[in-house]
C-alpha cells in the first residue's frame, strides 16, 4: 500500500518498505501510531541537520572574524 486517501506515503518520506509495513497494519489506531513514531523520527533528524546548520554557521563567523584580524 503506496497510499493513503490521496496521499502517496513515499511523497512523505516513506520508503517503500515502511509503506509496505504500515499498508499491512489493519487498525487506524495502528497506523496512527505508526506515523506518529515515524514523524517523531523525522523531527530528530531535522533536529540534527539543524544542529549541523549551527556548527557551520559557527565556522563560517569563526573563519570571517579571523580573517578581519589579521
Amino acid at each position: 500500500m503506496g497510499k493513503l486517501e490521496g496521499c502517496d506515503l513515499e511523497e512523505v518520506g516513506l520508503s517503500s518498505r515502511q509503506a509496505a509495513e504500515f499498508g499491512k497494519l489493519t487498525t487506524t489506531a495502528a497506523r496512527v501510531c505508526y506515523l506518529r513514531r515515524y514523524r517523531k523520527d523525522v523531527l530528530e533528524e531535522l533536529h540534527e541537520k539543524q544542529r549541523d546548520l549551527g556548527r557551520v554557521d559557527y565556522l563560517i563567523f569563526t573563519l570571517q572574524h579571523e580573517g578581519k584580524e589579521r
